[in-house]
């Protein structure tokens, strides 16, 4: 009997070291000492269940510290072993019983077999059937049987098996004396029984019953014991569960105060910590959205912060920090509009949700909380992929979350909310639709919800925007009836009650629209100044609420015409726009409401001013270009209507300014980000450098290809393209943080900011600048003619009506077929545009050369599609009568002053290097062989070597852009694409792919000089657009080509060989003239007209010049 008394004490030796020192050798050698006694004693020895039961402990252990299934599954087979050995009679037959059960309940954990967790409570209801109530380990397996239940429930949701949970930890309760020190966990795991019926049922009952067992548990813990921090935390929970549910303030300040002792007493380093900060973060964000106290906000940041840096990656309690700090960033921002919040709240999100396991409890409200902050963010920047975001996550969190559960309403109403927003985007009816139906569905099922307000403030909404889109009266009675329920309910402390109110007074608004009843507006705006009287002056929305306030008294005076209804819409338009927090896009829209209500000239110019001021927070650089195009349509037509003002008050200088700063924005970024440091970088070397490689990142972000960025922006789950996101912004800020660093400086008080007038008049040094503006109130020419000259006015009052302008822009939209037409166009031009500017000039300045003097217009909104060059009257039966322009002058175009200025300081090499493409057949077009010819004619005028010509399949993408680079002149003879609905698609069609002007945009060709596009349509711009000069040939402007020839629609294969050959034949003889490519174009052109006859207008019109 040696070796069994000898192996049972080396097992024991191995284990003790095992606990010591924690190395898993000891353990396994222990186990091995123990397998060989437990094999040498026989089965009716009266020892083998202890031994079996000592063995299956240690395997428990060694389950513990590897997680592997197979030591959990050998663990209950040794400990069924010893149960099979006793009869249950034995007294130590239930404590086994006890044990066993733990071990299936383990292994349910790891494997998820329902067939384990209903073979615990078996073994469990046995261990406590054998165990008289006197017996002091009764409690115990009562407790571990209600636990087993618990875990059935919550795989389950079958609420007998809760019921029954209660009830065996009621007995253990019961069973157990006060002064027993289990009794405070007793106690606290009775509140997590009832707490978990109450999130199941809503049973008030259950809530106050779980507060009663948390505070005994508390009670009965001594002061400075080591569970004191537990729980008080635990209690904390219960009294936010409740405030969830009722509401009332007094439950969540106790909550705070609470949680807030748990953090005091927890350790440095102890591992509870970060959970108990995380809930008195959520505690403060709870407190918050009552008292609105920014504070408890910033706390709650603060808190939520600490419990992420605190919790290793890979730890199972990181995704729910991640998200509870991702939400606690998206309600700042709510609050004060700051897109940093919003940004990095979408990151932590997003990493809440990749750090989630698959199936875990909490995936669905994770997604559903990422999808919310897709929506804001499209709200803010207006990205389309962030709204298809928010549908595919919100709709899968729907999908995950089964039908009762507590959260389903709130999950529906979100994924309501992203196809509400989605209709208002593309107008597909469906969508609302759906909206609806689902925004239906989260209210049916919050008839006892604290959030029921919020879910009839969605589907009022709803309703709303489909009555205004169909016209149908249900909706709107429907919307009014909705939102009325919603208002009742909801008290005026509730921080969302002043959106709500601006909501229903839409609606009436809506209502008024249709009735034309004075009561429905006049109740709209009762509810809507209530909505901005509620609302804190720091808050975010307050500008959009004043906005909308605003919009009301606007809509009442245009009906109802009382002067004092107008000057308060302009005052709410005012404040609005002039909020230092709040939707930039919102206050923009402010500030036009502004300009266009007030009656006086000095506070129009004050609101165009502000309107000047909020363009860059509108087209933003932290955005790809793509994007910051959508939102400049409405930025276009006020520019004119600004400088329109600016007019009116005499103020020309400050027009010229305005229509420099609202022109060509984008072009203006991308160029600002390219502009040389040279000054800078002669004082301040430090700030030269940090700003190059800011510029370069943010240059490189914005014009990222848009299929490219495109590729998986749909997939919420796409990390690395959320962190690329947050970087290209966070790159954004810096830039104008450091901007505004260095405008600190001395010497540096205006770096990069708009330039002056005094800079701007530098672009008429060797030309005159032709300014053309229309508006609905005129239509004006500004000249400058030289830099010391004052502007020169010139009304056009002629072309007053948009309705002029709209009928010849129309006549330019697409290729002309009919010289006639176009000669009545031109007729036009001279007539009402041209004729009247040279007339009242007297005089150009001539041209160093003896020469026609030159003229650059630089013409905006409709005037931007007009050929003004060929302007001429061609048909008169009085010879005397024919003119036109190019008797007077000498013509180009410009997108704006800015590019003349940079163009003028150029220098030109005397012998510049050529780069020659040919496209005669490309794939899907119509075969165009003279232009090989047309190559052809070129090199006669150059010497061996000069030029470098790409045929065919030799002109590929790459191998052009590579070229682009080595070579001072491009002549790119092939097809040219424009794109009305994507204008950043515009493209020269090369060999293999197209050309799109979103690639050009991403170069920078310091060598540069010259561009010739004899392609189609080269020079059309986007209608849409008319500020942004959209076009290929801005785009080679933008390249850095300080000239370049382009054409306005397609032209005809034989005349491109006879254009370029007396093009470049000009261009060799006078290329010591400054603008030898605009007298070189206006020659060709004349020998054109000469040589086809001056009435094929849509030949030789199309050809125009830009740039010097």
């Amino acid at each position: 009997m040696d070796r069994p008394i000898k192996l049972n004490n080396l097992g024991n030796a191995f284990q003790l070291r095992f606990d010591c020192l924690g190395l898993l050798d000891d353990l396994d050698q222990a186990i091995a000492a123990k397998e060989q006694l437990v094999d040498l004693i026989p089965d009716d020895n009266v020892t083998k269940p202890s031994l079996l039961s000592d063995l299956s402990n240690v395997l428990q252990q060694q389950f513990s510290c590897s997680g592997k299934l197979i030591h959990i599954e050998k663990t209950i087979l040794t400990r069924q072993r010893a149960v099979d050995l006793l009869h249950d009679a034995n007294p130590f037959k239930s404590a086994i019983l006890n044990n066993l059960g733990i071990a299936l309940q383990l292994r349910f954990g790891q494997a998820r077999d329902l067939n384990d967790i209903k073979q615990a409570i078996a073994v469990f209801q046995k261990a406590v059937d054998l165990t008289s109530d006197g017996y002091m380990d009764k409690p115990r397996k009562l407790n571990n049987l209600g636990n087993a239940l618990q875990s059935q429930f919550d795989h389950l949701r079958a609420l007998a098996d809760m019921d029954r949970a209660i009830n065996a930890r009621q007995k253990a309760v019961a069973l157990t004396s006060n002064d027993h020190a289990d009794k405070p966990a007793l106690l606290n795991n009775l509140g997590d029984a009832f707490k978990s019926r109450f999130d199941h049922s809503k049973n008030i009952n259950d809530i106050n019953s779980a507060l009663v067992a948390k505070q005994q548990a508390v009670d009965l813990v001594p002061e400075g014991h080591r569970s004191k921090m537990d729980r008080l935390n635990n209690l904390g929970n219960v009294f936010k569960s409740r405030f969830d549910f009722q509401g009332k303030l007094d439950d969540i300040q106790k909550a705070i105060a609470l949680f807030q002792e748990s953090v005091n007493l927890t350790k440095k380093g102890d591992a509870g910590k970060p959970i108990k900060l995380d809930n008195l973060g959520l505690a403060l964000q709870s407190r918050f959205s009552c008292l609105k106290n920014i504070q408890d906000i910033e706390t709650a940041i603060d808190v939520h912060k600490l419990a992420v840096k605190l919790t290793h990656k890979g730890h199972f309690d990181r995704p729910r920090q991640l998200n509870h700090y991702g939400d606690a960033l998206l309600t700042q921002f709510d609050r004060t509009g700051r897109l940093e919040d919003l940004e990095k709240g979408i990151l932590f999100l997003q990493r809440a949700v990749d750090a989630n396991p698959e199936g875990h409890a909490d995936t669905p409200h994770r997604l559903s909380n990422l999808g919310v902050a897709f929506e804001s963010r499209f709200l803010r920047l207006r990205e389309v992929h962030d709204i298809e975001k928010a549908i595919i996550a919100n709709q899968k969190a729907v999908d995950l979350i089964p039908d009762g559960h507590f959260h389903k309403p709130g999950l529906l109403a979100n994924l309501g909310n992203a196809l509400h927003l989605k209709f208002e985007h593309a107008h597909k009816v469906e969508d609302i639709n759906e909206a609806i139906t689902v925004k239906q569905q989260a209210v049916d099922l919050s008839l006892d919800n604290p959030n029921r307000p919020a879910r009839l403030n969605n589907l009022a909404n709803a309703l709303r925007t489909r009555f205004d889109y169909l016209g149908e009266q249900p909706d709107i009675k429907r919307a009014i009836r909705v939102m009325q329920e919603a208002m009742d309910l909801a008290p005026d402390v509730h921080t969302l009650k002043p959106i709500w109110l601006s909501n229903f007074g839409i609606i009436f608004r809506s209502k008024f629209f249709r009735s034309k009843k004075l009561k429905d507006l006049d109740r709209s705006i009762s509810l809507q100044k209530k909505a901005v009287e509620l609302m804190p002056n720091d808050h975010a929305t307050k500008a959009t609420l004043m906005r909308n306030l605003g919009n009301a008294f606007n809509s009442r005076f245009l009906y109802f015409k009382a002067a004092s209804d107008l000057e308060t819409a302009c005052s709410f338009y005012q404040n609005a726009s002039l909020k230092t927090s709040g939707d930039p896009v919102v206050q923009l829209e402010a500030a036009i409401y502004w300009s266009q209500r007030t009656s006086s000239l000095d506070s129009s110019m004050m609101a165009f001013k502000r309107f000047i001021e909020l363009i860059p927070r509108v087209v933003w650089l932290g955005q790809k270009v793509h994007y910051r195009y959508r939102n400049l349509p409405i930025i276009g037509k006020a520019i004119s209507a600004a400088a329109a003002c600016a007019i009116k008050a005499q103020n020309f200088p400050q027009a010229v300014e305005w229509l420099e700063e609202g022109r060509s924005i984008v072009w203006g970024q991308i160029l600002q980000l390219r502009t040389p440091l040279d000054e800078l970088q002669k004082e301040y070397p430090d700030k030269a450098r940090e700003l190059r490689i800011i510029s370069q990142a943010l240059e490189a972000a914005g014009t990222m290809s848009e299929s490219e960025s495109q590729n998986n922006e749909s997939d919420f789950r796409n990390s690395s393209l959320e962190e690329e996101t947050q970087t290209h912004c966070r790159f954004a800020r810096r830039y104008g943080d450091l901007l505004d660093e260095i405008r600190g400086l001395k010497g540096f008080e205006s770096f990069f900011k708009p330039r002056k007038f005094h800079e701007l008049a530098s672009a008429s040094a060797r030309t005159s600048v032709v300014i053309l503006n229309a508006a609905e109130s005129s239509c004006d020419a500004l000249v400058l003619c030289n830099p010391t000259d004052d502007v020169r006015h010139i009304p056009l009052p002629i072309l007053d009506h948009q309705q002029n302008l709209g009928r010849l822009k129309l006549k330019t939209s697409k290729k002309v077929d009919h010289s006639a037409s176009l000669q009545r166009l031109l007729a036009e031009l001279w007539s009402n545009i041209v004729q009247p500017i040279l007339s009242q000039i007297n005089s150009l300045p001539a041209s160093d050369h003896g020469l026609l003097p030159h003229i650059t217009w630089c013409a905006t909104g409709p005037f931007a599609f007009l050929p003004l060059h060929a302007a001429g009257i061609y048909a008169s039966p009085d010879s005397k009568k024919n003119m036109n322009i190019s008797d007077f002058a000498v013509s180009s175009y410009t997108t704006n002053l800015s590019h003349l200025l940079i163009s003028g300081s150029k220098h030109r090499k005397k012998h510049p290097r050529i780069l020659a493409i040919s496209q005669p057949h490309a794939e899907g077009f119509q075969d165009i062989p003279k232009t090989v010819t047309e190559v052809e004619g070129i090199k006669i005028y150059l010497p061996q070597g000069q030029l470098h010509h790409l045929n065919g399949s030799e002109a590929t993408v790459d191998a052009v852009l590579e070229q682009m680079r080595h070579h001072e002149w491009v002549h790119l003879a092939c097809h040219g694409l424009q794109d009305v609905e994507k204008p950043l698609e515009c493209a020269f069609v090369l060999h293999d792919n197209k050309l799109k002007l979103e690639r050009l945009m991403a170069q920078s060709l310091e060598n540069a000089e010259l561009a010739v596009l004899s392609a189609c349509q080269t020079a059309t711009g986007d209608q849409t657009l008319p500020e942004e000069s959209v076009h290929l040939a801005a785009g080679m402007l933008s390249v850095g080509y300080p000239s370049v020839i382009a054409t306005m629609w397609a032209i005809h294969d034989s005349d491109g060989p006879i254009m370029t050959s007396k093009l470049y034949e000009y261009l060799f003889k006078h290329q010591e003239l400054v603008l030898s490519p605009a007298y070189a174009l206006h020659e060709a052109m004349k020998h054109l007209k000469e040589k086809i006859g001056v009435k094929e207008f849509e030949r030789w019109v199309p050809f125009v010049h830009f740039g010097l």
